[in-house]
Formats: structure tokens, sequence, C-alpha cells
């Protein structure tokens, strides 16, 4: 089985780290990394790390195709994209010291008007490749101007094919994808959950939280998940909402914890060597050792010696 993802806003991810950051100083780079991005490609760079299949499905500027596909081969995966006459995102990530603690992230300016085709033939890409058990993962935001159904209306298709699908995506187009019951778990952050619960006054902490994972239970969501950051996760066991976490040590790159955590969710569904692994605690496990600063050929051990830190709470009757 292969978990496929889907992202229509990817880029380029750079990760700087200097020795130090003094306003009017020379300082030194000590690191220079940069990879193929968007939430589904951290996503499957991930899942290769873990020991996964998987291919990542993206559409992508026309001139810097080729070197956004070697850089995902580099990692261990394949793409399938389509290409589109546009420049594609860069984003940087700054850190002081060697794996120090994230000075900032800045993000650059996603695709805006993709042609519909270009969305269309990404999607008949995906659909060829599915095989009956494959997970699929819709990732990340949609291009500027997109329609909030995009993810929604192939949907059905997906599920025809046989596969298992994953929504991580946000606001309106979430929910109009929730709104076909077609998805098997779905994972929106604290911030992400609000277009999911009703505004009210008085609100604690939670209550957001909590009444998106009863509204996307009430969908069919069968494993509806809020990641809560450094809290963990909201997530059910059975008919309680619980709530779930796995300490970090050092806490060096927050950015792409989410996917982390995603990845290690999809693991747990659909990758042998995780097989026995609850997906949520695989996920919340990898989401950790990212945040420490764990990549590639490092990951999987530590993954696999944080499972024993992961403490649930029980909050509320579902």
């Amino acid at each position: 089985m292969t978990v496929r993802t889907l992202t229509l806003s990817p880029g380029f991810d750079h990760d700087v780290v200097v020795d130090r950051i003094d306003p009017g100083c020379v300082g030194a780079v000590l690191q220079w990394k940069t990879h193929a991005s968007g939430k589904g490609l951290n996503v499957s760079r991930t899942i290769r790390a873990l020991g996964g299949d998987t291919v990542a499905y993206a559409v992508v500027g026309d001139s810097e195709a080729a070197a956004f596909t070697a850089l995902a081969e580099r990692d261990g995966y394949a793409v399938s994209s389509v290409v589109i006459e546009q420049p594609m995102r860069n984003n940087l990530t700054l850190r002081v010291g060697d794996h120090g603690a994230t000075a900032g992230h800045a993000a650059g300016r996603r695709f805006s008007d993709v042609p519909e085709q270009a969305v269309r033939d990404l999607f008949d890409r995906l659909l060829a490749d599915i095989s009956p058990g494959d997970v699929v993962s819709f990732n990340g935001s949609l291009p500027d101007n997109s329609r909030p159904t995009v993810w929604a209306e192939r949907a059905g298709e997906i599920h025809a094919r046989g596969a298992l699908l994953f929504a991580d995506v946000q606001g309106e187009a979430m929910l109009r994808l929730l709104e076909t019951r077609l998805v098997v778990a779905a994972k929106p952050n604290h911030d992400e959950s609000r277009a999911l619960s009703e505004p009210g006054e008085g609100r604690q902490p939670l209550d957001d939280a909590l009444a998106a994972i009863r509204r996307m239970h009430s969908l069919g969501v069968a494993d509806p998940i809020v990641t809560l950051g450094a809290m963990g996760a909201l997530h059910v066991d059975g008919d309680l909402i619980v709530r779930s976490e796995c300490p970090c040590d050092a806490s060096r790159i927050e950015v792409g914890a989410g996917d982390a955590f995603v990845a290690g969710y999809c693991a747990g569904v659909d990758v042998v060597a995780w097989q026995g692994c609850r997906p949520v605690a695989l996920g919340l496990a990898t989401a950790s050792a990212h945040v420490d600063g764990f990549d590639g050929d490092d990951l999987a051990s530590r993954v696999e010696g944080r499972l024993a830190r992961i403490v649930t709470e029980v909050l509320e009757p579902l």
C-alpha cells in the first residue's frame, strides 16, 4: 500500500542555521538545507523516513519543476506533477546555533488563479495510480482565487477506488470536503478548528476544539483530530474525547510539526513496520521527534523511543 499526498500550494523550504543574529554585524551561515515543500511534500518526505511507500502529487512551476523533482528524489520519494506557468513560493526558516531554536519563519506567496484544467489533470494522475487500501491525504491551502469545493468534487472518485481519505486542509474547503461524508480522518489545528465550530461568548480555550471534534464526528469522520501544538491533540477513544501528548526535549523546529503528525498517523495506518501502533500515538511521537530536530535516517528510531512517552487524559463524553 502507498500513501499518496496531494498539494496545490507547494514550494521550496530553505532551512538556514546561523551562528548569531546581531544587527549591523556579520555572522556565519552554519547550515543551509533546501527541500521540496508544501504540506503534502513534507508528509511524503517524513513517511519515507519512517520506511513507508509514498508518492507526492503537486502542481509545480514550469521553470522550477526539474529542481523540485530532484530535491524530492534526493529525499527518497517520487513526485507526480502537472506544470503551470507560475513561479513557486520560497519559504525561509531561520535558526540560531547548530540545531538551535527557531528565530523566525517567513512564507512566500503561493500560486494564484491556477488553471482548473491543471488541477483536473493532477487529480486524474492521482486517480490512475490508486490501488485499494492506499491512503490519500489532501494537504494544505488552496491557491489564491480557487473554489472551496476543489477537494470535495473529487472525493467520491477517490473513495470509489478503495482509498482511505485523510484531510488536512483549511477553512471552508475543509467543511465542504467533510460534508461529502467520505473522510476517514481529519486534522485541523486549534486555529483551523474554529471554522468547524460556532462562535460564542465566554468560550474556554478548548471549546472550539471540542466543538470541532463533535462536528467532524457528526459528518462521519471516524477519527476526528484537533492538534494543539505543545499540548498534543484532541481525539476520540471509543465514546470519549481525550487529549494525548508526547513531550519534547528541546523544541528546536516548530514549523512543520503538523505535517510530521500527519505523516506519522498515515504510517500507522499504512506502513507494515508500524502495524500495532495507534495512528494518533505514532503521529504524536513523529511530531515530537520533528520538533526536537530529528529527520532522515535519525527519525524512525527516535519516533520508536518516544511512543512510551505518550500520556492521555479523558476530557468529556463524545
